[in-house]
């Protein structure tokens, strides 16, 4: 069940794909880059991103173990990963201060986002490309036309470390490194238009 895996990476620089429940590993990944700085798996749990402290992304077919993109995205460790909804792009952040967005089956490079503050989480919306993140103690909540995003929320004391939205997308979930968590409503986020990155997507 793709929904509930979940992978976790080693000092060693392997990556393990686990049940979530039953903590049973489904498949062990040997990254041979050292220890992983950024972790995601796509929503179908079939493709892994791994990003190093050398600015690489990699990204793996799950089932075979093989390397299907590799992405010199960073100049500087990659320290946040996240998939869309449905696993056809990809976006990071790095130490360089640079956020971008990539597409999967190409590599190409769809949106770059330079001199950000450091981001601490990276978020998609379910529904589309609508993405969350996270700087210091705010977030915003935005989407990708045009490059641009909305106003930094506040409402935490501490930097924001994790974010997630809800399946139906009208809740989002933050926490922060002091060990406090919120709930927000970002039902209005409904009907934005996402035709920015769809048509890059459909003219490749």
């Amino acid at each position: 069940d793709a929904e509930k895996s979940i992978a976790a990476g080693l000092p060693d620089g392997t990556v393990r794909v686990c049940d979530g429940e039953t903590g049973k590993e489904r498949s062990r990944i040997d990254t041979g880059a050292g220890a992983c700085t950024a972790i995601a798996l796509a929503p179908d749990a079939r493709l892994l991103a791994t990003g190093g402290a050398d600015g690489r992304l990699l990204l793996w077919w799950v089932p075979t173990r093989e390397t299907i993109q590799e992405i010199p995205a960073h100049e500087g460790a990659v320290t946040e990963v996240a998939f869309s909804g449905d696993g056809r792009v990809v976006s990071t952040a790095g130490a360089d201060h640079a956020w971008r967005i990539w597409e999967v089956a190409t590599a190409g490079n769809l949106v770059d986002w330079d001199g950000v503050p450091t981001v601490g989480a990276l978020a998609f919306h379910p529904s589309g490309w609508r993405i969350a993140e996270a700087c210091d103690a705010y977030f915003r909540v935005g989407y990708t036309t045009g490059r641009r995003m909305g106003a930094g929320i506040e409402g935490h004391s501490s930097n924001v470390c994790a974010l997630a939205f809800s399946p139906d997308g009208r809740s989002l979930f933050s926490a922060d490194e002091g060990g406090a968590a919120a709930v927000w409503d970002v039902s209005a986020l409904e009907g934005m238009p996402e035709v920015y990155i769809q048509r890059l997507l459909d003219s490749s």
